[in-house]
């Protein structure tokens, strides 16, 4: 399981327990320049990918692992499928947006991304101003505050996000990278996300038709925090039906 960008392992503490069975094991990462892990001078979709892969491995997962990437780390999962495809058994995206068709209105830029921190003075000032990007109305109050603490570490003169600025400098991989995936995938959009209907249909399109779609309602593009029982009754549904196609 993937985190998007600026965020961490924990966006799946309440989701990933429900997913674990018999057969199934789940790991999350906290991939460079994110949660605890470590910074790295500049970073790309290819090294994110070779990351996931590699946690993988160490994780003891037998086999291909099933990927779930949200956001910007289904950009990462995504190259990671396209490039070591016989790396990987089956993707989910959760509201990925990859492809912007022609002449549809984009969403907006996010800010351009600098290498400083802005340093709080207390742990309750840095969650008061603690916020998802994009924003989302109907997030629920505890979610956002359990990702609040634990996305916040303590430095000198105060407190400060864990995540690197420079992540956020990122391209999305495109319809070329969606042309060479092979493995099964599930899309996951958000009625309320970025994915509209015209995205995920060229999407569809781009993976030759092989893609099934499943809509989460009232979902946002962050659906872990306002629709999470939802999603994770989709992902159940998604990831079970795989598993028993291969067994």
């Amino acid at each position: 399981m993937v985190h998007g960008g600026g965020a961490h392992a924990h966006w799946w503490d309440h989701i990933a327990p429900w997913l674990v069975a018999d057969d199934r094991s789940v790991v999350a990462v906290d991939l460079s320049g994110h949660g605890d892990s470590g910074d790295r001078m500049s970073y790309s979709l290819e090294t994110w990918a070779a990351e996931i892969l590699a946690v993988a491995r160490d994780a003891g997962i037998e086999g291909p692992p099933m990927l779930v990437g949200h956001s910007l780390g289904g950009w990462s999962t995504v190259v990671a499928t396209a490039d070591h495809p016989e790396s990987v058994r089956a993707l989910v995206l959760v509201d990925c947006r990859i492809i912007d068709p022609e002449g549809e209105e984009r969403a907006p830029a996010r800010r351009p991304p600098g290498r400083a921190r802005r340093v709080y003075a207390t742990l309750d000032e840095a969650v008061a101003r603690y916020r998802p990007d994009p924003a989302q109305d109907g997030s629920l109050p505890f979610v956002i505050d359990y990702l609040a603490v634990t996305s916040a570490r303590e430095v000198e003169g105060g407190w400060t996000w864990k995540f690197d600025p420079g992540v956020l400098a990122q391209r999305r991989p495109g319809r070329e990278a969606l042309n060479r995936i092979t493995c099964p995938v599930a899309i996951l959009r958000g009625e309320r996300g970025l994915m509209t209907p015209r995205v995920t249909r060229e999407m569809v399109v781009a993976l030759d038709e092989r893609a099934n779609v499943v809509d989460i309602p009232l979902a946002g593009h962050h659906m872990m925090l306002d629709q999470p029982l939802s999603l994770v009754t989709a992902l159940r549904a998604v990831l079970g039906g795989w598993s028993r196609r291969t067994t």
